[in-house]
């Protein structure tokens, strides 16, 4: 919950230049109020990079809800 906050407070949601909202949202990734690569974000919450496009899609399609894993049911 605390990397998908993170990522929710960096996410670039903007409305494209022809006025229509965006399909994917950016992201800027900060530690500490500095801005940081992909890698060092990845390295400072150790975490992979397949982990964190998993987050971003959670987000973009689910909203800030918990991950719930895919074996439950």
């Amino acid at each position: 919950m605390l990397l998908l906050g993170k990522l929710m407070t960096c996410s670039m949601n903007s409305m494209s230049r022809k006025g229509k909202e965006k399909k994917r949202m950016g992201h800027y990734f900060a530690f500490d109020h500095r801005h940081v690569c992909r890698n060092a974000f990845c390295i400072l919450h150790d975490i992979s990079v397949k982990k964190l496009k998993n987050l971003k899609a959670h987000l973009q399609k689910n909203g800030f809800t918990s991950v719930i894993h895919g074996n439950c049911g």
